[in-house]
């Protein structure tokens, strides 16, 4: 993998899951969860009678943002926290597409910064 990964590449790819997988949620979860697991947070569900789990909603914590991906009745809701010293300072709703656009510049940001985070985008994008 190159040096420098376009921040770009890495929206797409997560756009494309969006539009390719029904349970996009709980693929992003998988992914998100194997390639940054210290900043990943995952809430899975079952129903009563069944052992298969539901993904309800995933947060990436990063330094001073929050980001969430809940699933409701109507579809997936995307939301952004400002976070200073552990104290939520503000919640802002988003669209999904540029939720995942943000997402993926803080990964890349992360990338830039040190060889495992790197190793971890790598492993977020080839699976």
């Amino acid at each position: 993998m190159t040096e420098e990964l376009d921040v770009d590449v890495v929206a797409a790819m997560l756009r494309d899951d969006q539009r390719e997988n029904s349970d996009f949620l709980g693929h992003l979860a998988v992914k998100l969860r194997g390639a940054l697991p210290q900043q990943t947070a995952v809430d899975e569900t079952s129903g009563f009678f069944s052992r298969k789990k539901t993904v309800q909603s995933v947060t990436i914590t990063f330094a001073d943002v929050h980001y969430s991906l809940t699933r409701e009745k109507h579809g997936p809701v995307a939301r952004k926290a400002k976070v200073v010293r552990g104290v939520r300072l503000s919640t802002q709703e988003l669209g999904v597409d540029l939720w995942v656009a943000e997402v993926a510049a803080h990964i890349h940001a992360l990338a830039k910064e040190s060889a495992t985070a790197r190793d971890a985008l790598e492993k977020f994008i080839l699976g």
